[in-house]
């Protein structure tokens, strides 16, 4: 399990390290916040989940970034488990195609690592993470100089040692431009 954090720790490092390799007159970076609800497969409920994201277009066609999301959910149950807490946390590198050139419709995929962790009210706790990766589409609506509010949709997978977990994330987001 270590060595596949490393490995997307490392994934994600070097996506943000793009930023600093681009040419000014080409580069348009962005800084995000994220919010809002996570639909948990296998009995995980419907949870909130809050994140980040940033990166560069390095292209005006294509951006490369980083994306972190946490959402916590109480008393669900996942394969299983009957617990009182828990979280997930996803921690991946992010491309992202948009459509027109501009920073509005995008379509994306994203790559990295997820940890599940549940407190089960009974004997068993779980903590386990492995590859996460899946789609994404989103748009984005200029608000002002340098801002855009918009929504994005991730279908993004979690495989663990003999089970997957899916997580679908509805999620509004700001994002500033620089």
């Amino acid at each position: 399990m270590k060595s596949k954090f490393q490995t997307s720790l490392a994934i994600l490092l070097m996506a943000l390290g793009g930023m600093v390799f681009s040419t000014a007159a080409s580069a348009e970076n962005y800084l995000g916040g994220l919010i809002g609800v996570s639909f948990v497969s296998n009995g995980g409920g419907t949870n909130l989940v809050y994140g980040a994201n940033a990166g560069t277009k390095i292209t005006p066609f294509f951006s490369l970034g980083g994306y972190f999301t946490y959402e916590s959910a109480y008393g669900n149950n996942i394969n299983g488990f009957n617990f009182s807490s828990g979280n997930v946390v996803v921690i991946a590198a992010e491309g992202n195609y948009y459509l027109f050139g501009d920073n509005s419709t995008y379509i994306g995929a994203k790559l990295g690592y997820g940890n599940a962790n549940i407190s089960s009210t009974g004997p068993n706790n779980l903590s386990s993470g492995g590859l996460a990766f899946g789609p994404a589409v989103g748009y984005n609506y200029a608000i002002g100089t340098g801002f855009t509010v918009g929504g994005e949709a991730n279908f993004i997978v979690i495989t663990t040692s003999g089970s997957s977990t899916n997580l679908f994330d509805l999620l509004g987001k700001v994002t500033f431009w620089f």
